[in-house]
């Protein structure tokens, strides 16, 4: 029939380091890349007929982290996820929607560090993403947020204790977005720029 059925994903104690010399382009992984991504793409357009069948119900993190130093761009960040659990009620990534019944997660770490400036290109695609999502309840605990920008002296902190928020939707191509409840227990925020 053709369906995917994915009952459970757990990921715990995982550790990555994605780095990227000064002089260089690619990054330390890019070999990875390389390997998935195959030969010569086929330009050919074929019909889009029919959504991909997965079906994911459920994902849990424990203990995932993520550094990131970029040297050619100037951009260096840490990212960290204490415990994560996902219950799914939709999956389609090949039309971008994504749908929750219920989302928790703690002990989340993210920092960001910019040290230089590289010169934006212009893109050719000015197409909105098509990306739909909703959840029924979400739930962050112990969130901490910190950027800095030793380039134009920006700096943002961000500390949450407890946010919940109830019935979301979001519907980019649409830029439509909807919250329901949201409850925010003892939250700090620090912003200073030049």
């Amino acid at each position: 029939s053709g369906k995917i059925d994915i009952g459970k994903v757990a990921v715990k104690n995982v550790y990555a380091n994605i780095s990227r010399a000064a002089n260089d382009t690619s990054f330390n992984y890019q070999f990875i890349m390389n390997a998935f991504a195959g030969g010569t793409k086929d330009t050919t357009v074929l019909a889009d007929t029919a959504a991909l069948k997965i079906s994911f119900k459920k994902l849990l993190l424990s203990d995932v982290r993520l550094k990131f130093t970029d040297n050619y761009a100037g951009n260096i960040f840490t990212a960290n996820i204490k415990n994560v659990t996902a219950n799914i009620n939709q999956f389609q990534p090949d039309r971008m929607r994504f749908g929750l019944d219920n989302f928790t997660a703690s002990g989340i770490g993210f920092f960001m560090q910019t040290t230089k400036v590289l010169p934006v290109l212009p893109t050719a695609d000015t197409t909105a993403a098509n990306l739909f999502f909703t959840a029924g309840n979400i739930g962050l605990n112990d969130v901490v947020i910190n950027y800095q920008n030793k380039v134009n002296g920006m700096f943002y902190a961000n500390t949450i204790r407890q946010l919940r928020v109830i019935k979301t939707s979001l519907n980019l191509a649409g830029e439509n977005a909807h919250l329901g409840d949201i409850s925010l227990v003892i939250s700090s925020i620090e912003f200073s720029a030049p």
